[in-house]
């Protein structure tokens, strides 16, 4: 047997497609975006770097496959009451961004890249316009809604400290006097919030008037 043909003992010769995609999400999740490439992707799942490749012609075409396979997993609320189900789902989004920052630069280039992609936009318009808001409305209350969130969890400082972002607390007050006041005193999780609560008023009160 020709020697290019061997591979080591215990090393599968190929993996599923989901297996490949289950592996590079938690790749993303535990370890953050840039963790993640084909060659560390091979070596987890105990297969040859081109193996991936076989599947998925490139690193996008992987990466897209891995956010709608978050997006799939999506289990949106039935309250009952259209607003207060989308208000849940951002806020569930926005807990979800905290404890992966893997997935925010996962999700900011996709939200509408693919079929899957529709779904949660689909799902968040169709109860805006359910509420009570014409078309035009609901986009505009999700992408304010959307845009507010990715924002606010892209700032969170548990997210900057896994990105080893400039630290506040060592900035020059004298340079920076109002920037380097807020260390250690914002409550970031309590403004998400406040801030969605008053999101949630003015929708209501658009459906009202």
């Amino acid at each position: 047997m020709a020697e290019s043909t061997l591979r080591p003992v215990g090393r599968p010769a190929s993996v599923s497609r989901a297996e490949i995609v289950a592996k590079a999400e938690a790749l993303v999740r535990s370890e953050g975006f840039d963790a993640l490439s084909m060659r560390r992707l091979g070596r987890e799942l105990g297969v040859d770097p081109m193996v991936p490749y076989r599947i998925f012609p490139s690193k996008d075409k992987l990466l897209d496959a891995v956010y709608d396979n978050v997006v799939s997993r999506a289990e949106p609320g039935a309250s009952g009451d259209p607003i207060t189900d989308v208000i849940a789902g951002y806020r569930n989004f926005w807990r979800d961004l905290i404890e992966n920052p893997g997935l925010i630069p996962l999700t900011t280039p996709r939200m509408l890249a693919t079929k899957a992609a529709m779904a949660p936009f689909e799902w968040v318009m169709e109860r805006l316009v359910a509420a009570g808001l014409d078309v035009e409305a609901a986009l505009l209350w999700y992408t304010t809604l959307l845009s507010y969130t990715l924002g606010a969890a892209s700032i969170h400082p548990d997210v900057q400290q896994r990105a080893k972002r400039v630290d506040l607390g060592q900035l020059d007050p004298r340079l920076y006097p109002t920037v380097s006041d807020l260390a250690g005193k914002a409550d970031h999780d309590r403004l998400y919030r406040e801030g969605l609560i008053a999101m949630e008023r003015q929708i209501r009160e658009a459906v009202a008037a």
